[in-house]
């Protein structure tokens, strides 16, 4: 765990800029954890990952085309042209925090505030 830490405050202090956005990030997925897991701040590593598993972060698949528009090719073309989802989480950052026994992975886009500043918004996704 000591050495999780030590990377992470390297690649943070390396990043500049960056390291700062990771850090806010890292601190919301933090005092998230803290509050769901009742677990002290002293207890948690919190982390920057890559995307996780795809079946935790892929949306769900479109419904199957109704029998007359998957018989039709042309038609068929356009209905999955219009129904392929988009990606929720095309360059969100995840991170993972591990305390009290208890790992989970959050998602954190930012999410503009009415100001013109963004802020992180830190969910579960993940274990």
């Amino acid at each position: 765990m000591k050495l999780f830490a030590a990377v992470l405050s390297l690649s943070l202090a390396a990043s500049g800029c960056a390291g700062y956005v990771a850090s806010y990030e890292a601190s919301s997925v933090r005092g998230t954890f803290v509050t769901d897991q009742s677990c002290p701040a002293d207890r948690v590593i919190v982390g920057p990952i890559v995307r996780p598993d795809e079946t935790v972060t892929q949306p769900a698949p479109p419904p199957p085309p109704p029998a007359e528009i998957a018989q039709d090719p042309a038609r068929l073309a356009i209905y999955n042209a219009s129904h392929t989802p988009a990606d929720p989480y095309a360059g969100v950052p995840f991170f993972k925090a591990q305390g009290c026994g208890v790992t989970h992975v959050y998602a954190c886009p930012l999410v503009a505030n009415g100001d013109g500043s963004s802020s992180p918004v830190c969910t579960q996704v993940g274990t």
